[in-house]
């Protein structure tokens, strides 16, 4: 095949999303990261190597600042079919410049397979319009490089005019439906605000925040959180500020919406698992953490104090043991017993560890470690004091504070005194996070973003469910978005963000289709309805036997007697069935549909045969090229597999496509004029006859 081809090859597995309409800036941004991830796949030592073919989109200034020594790549020139000045008097240094020769032919294939899948999958992303002006009347567009392709997409189709920045702005400002989450709302308003800002419009933080706290008030489920929200000083009320408050109350009600649904038993997309109630301990460990460890410290530095004071009494006259006692470093303000050897001084930078850093760098790092609204301590330990079995113990409860003063305000009771307002805010934010609160923190989010990325591998079999769900589009091919709204069994709501094929490639497509909705618990749902629709029948066999599926024309099912059960399929495509003796039930039907078939076949041998015939009896060729462009869309069962299985040879086809010449046409036989006219003339009598013959005498 060659190495161009096998680099093509090798690059078809990495999908690239389809850009619908005007390619945006956001979205051509995805399209470099599809790129980005299949082009570094193919090794190269061009451009300092280590990051592949990803220099052929980028720009010499961005792939610099990634390579290694500010390596460019470069676009190769064709080596040709032998090496140039090869030297005929030594052998060795021939062969090495032949050697040289075919790695530079096989770098220079490998550079040109991989621009080659790069420039098709750019040209397939976008609909070929957005390149028209680019594109050559003879070469296509195998003239331009990649990058050239996406400069020409840039400058075309990521910049806003009027029309685009109008609609952008209704979009930002558009009210809250009140079912997609909080997190997801304010994630997209910034999306939208990045591209508004880089087309010159200033963000505008405050409108944001207004508009906000308007539509969750309207909500009618967010009252407590903005009533705190409202006591808050005026320097506090930040949209950061108000996003951690709103989430960690969405996150609050969602988990005891949670819990709810698990003790009443309804629903499997409610129910809690063993894997999420992990995560519900892990997180009120943390968060228990956090609460009791600022407490614990002041209670331990308290106990060591009056350990010490009690020593001090019982062993009067005697002094404290100063064997390893030293004085404060003034550079470090630490104690050790040289502070001349101390590292902070540049003398001594020559017996720094590796892993040293300065006292001023590790307290930086102390101030920056607590992120505002990552943990909030108070609102979830609650439920989970039956956690609390390791030696940590609830804080006690608060003495009655006394009644402010007038320079006490009422926010923290404390007298501020010159400090005013700052002395308030400061009060109000908590204090860092220690070390084992950080480890904790960081234990749950590696932990949730691992459960985020990782591929689902199984899912629940449920006939309750019209269509199959899954909550995270990892390992799954996404075949597009959707605006679809998903209906818990405790009548939440939940929305569904694309469409996917799931893995199972035994599968028919259309039992394959499943709604991403990142909102979904457990992580998936596989339905029987898209089964049954595409023609496989489900059986599930009893005790622990497991369930099977199976193409419905892979089998006969026989019963020995009739069935004790039996039900119908509703409208909403679900299974029905009495739950008394006397009741029945019934084939609904759904009036909003209606099938405009005019026949009834029994197999699609004979549905391929009347519309074989209901077409005028074209030949297998022109069926299957019809079907190719899809001009047989109306006509169900008429499929490129249906026809190459059930094609009809039919005697009308064989008379209707004759390519031989009528017999007779242009005959050389001598025609009897007499005959043709019918003229039969009758013999005459016999007279006297001559007969002569010929000798040769000689």
């Amino acid at each position: 095949m060659g190495i161009k081809q096998d680099v093509e090859d090798s690059l078809k597995d990495y999908s690239i999303t389809t850009i619908e309409g005007q390619p945006d800036e956001e979205a051509l941004s995805k399209l470099k990261l599809e790129l980005v991830e299949g082009l570094a796949s193919i090794p190269t030592l061009n451009g300092g190597g280590g990051h592949g073919h990803i220099g052929m989109i980028l720009s010499d200034a961005d792939y610099t600042a990634i390579s290694r020594n500010g390596a460019l790549y470069e676009i190769f020139d064709n080596p040709g079919p032998y090496p140039e000045n090869v030297d005929a008097t030594d052998a060795v240094n021939r062969e090495r410049q032949v050697a040289e020769h075919k790695g530079e032919v096989k770098e220079y294939e490998m550079q040109l397979g991989a621009m080659s899948w790069a420039r098709k999958a750019i040209v397939g992303a976008v609909d070929e319009c957005w390149l028209s002006e680019i594109k050559s009347p003879h070469v296509g567009f195998n003239h331009v490089t990649p990058f050239e392709l996406l400069t020409h997409l840039e400058s075309v189709g990521a910049q806003l005019d009027f029309i685009d920045v109008t609609e952008l702005q209704a979009e930002l400002f558009a009210p809250w439906d009140q079912v997609e989450a909080p997190t997801s709302m304010f994630e997209r308003q910034d999306k939208i605000e990045k591209q508004l800002v880089k087309a010159g419009i200033p963000a505008q933080a405050e409108l944001r925040l207004a508009l906000a706290r308007t539509w969750f008030k309207q909500s009618g489920e967010y009252d407590i959180a903005l009533a705190k929200w409202d006591t808050l000083p005026a320097a506090n009320r930040t949209l950061p500020a108000f996003r951690v408050m709103i989430q960690a109350e969405f996150a609050k009600r969602t988990k005891r919406d949670r819990q709810t649904a698990k003790g009443t038993g309804r629903g499997l997309a409610n129910s809690i698992t063993a894997e999420e109630e992990a995560e519900i301990q892990a997180m009120a460990m943390a968060e228990i953490v956090n609460a009791v460890t600022a407490q614990s410290n002041a209670q331990m530095e308290k106990m060591m104090q009056m350990f010490e004071k009690a020593m001090s009494a019982k062993q009067p006259g005697t002094t404290p043991n100063t064997t390893f006692t030293h004085p404060k470093c003034p550079h470090c303000h630490r104690r050790h017993p040289k502070p001349d050897d101390c590292w902070e001084l540049e003398k001594n930078a020559s017996k720094r560890p590796k892993n040293w850093k300065p006292v001023a760098e590790r307290k930086k790092k102390q101030e920056e470690t607590w992120r505002p609204g990552k943990v909030e301590l108070n609102k979830l330990t609650k439920g989970f004091t039956y956690l609390v079995t390791s030696g940590l113990s609830p804080p006690p409860p608060k003495r009655p504070e006394p009644p402010p003063t007038a320079n006490q305000h009422t926010s923290h009771q404390v007298d501020c005194g010159p400090k005013g307002v700052d002395c308030c805010i400061n009060a109000l934010l908590p204090p860092s996070l220690s070390k084992v609160s950080q480890k904790w923190v960081r234990r749950v989010d590696k932990w949730k973003e691992r459960r985020k990325n990782r591929a689902e591998e199984e899912a629940l079999l449920d006939s309750a469910a019209t269509s199959s769900f899954v909550r995270s589009a990892q390992g799954l091919q996404l075949t597009g978005n959707s605006n679809k709204v998903v209906r818990a069994a405790n009548g939440g709501l939940m929305q569904a963000s694309s469409t996917a094929l799931l893995g199972l490639t035994k599968l028919r497509t259309g039992a394959r289709e499943a709604l991403v909705v990142p909102e979904l618990k457990p992580t998936a749902l596989m339905s029987v309805s898209p089964l049954a629709d595409n023609g496989y029948t489900t059986i599930f066999h009893p005790h622990n036997k497991g369930v099977t599926v199976h193409d419905a024309k892979s089998f006969e099912l026989t019963f020995k007697s009739p069935p004790v059960l039996q039900g119908c399929r509703n409208e909403a495509g679900l299974w029905t069935v009495p739950i008394t003796d006397d009741a029945t039930i019934s084939q609904s039907l759904n009036i909003d549909e209606a099938a405009m078939n005019v026949y009834e076949l029994p197999s699609t041998k004979e549905v391929v045969r009347f519309l074989h015939a209901a077409l005028g009896f074209p030949t297998k060729a022109t069926l299957l090229t019809a079907v190719k462009h899809g001009n047989l869309v109306t006509f169900p069962g008429l499929t490129s597999e249906n026809i190459n299985k059930h094609f009809p040879e039919s005697d009308e086809t064989q008379k209707g496509h004759m390519r031989q010449s009528r017999q007779g046409v242009r005959s050389t036989k001598v025609i009897d004029e007499d005959a043709m006219l019918g003229f039969q003339p009758t013999p005459g009598v016999k007279k006297k006859d001559v007969y002569l013959r010929v000798f040769d005498a000689t």
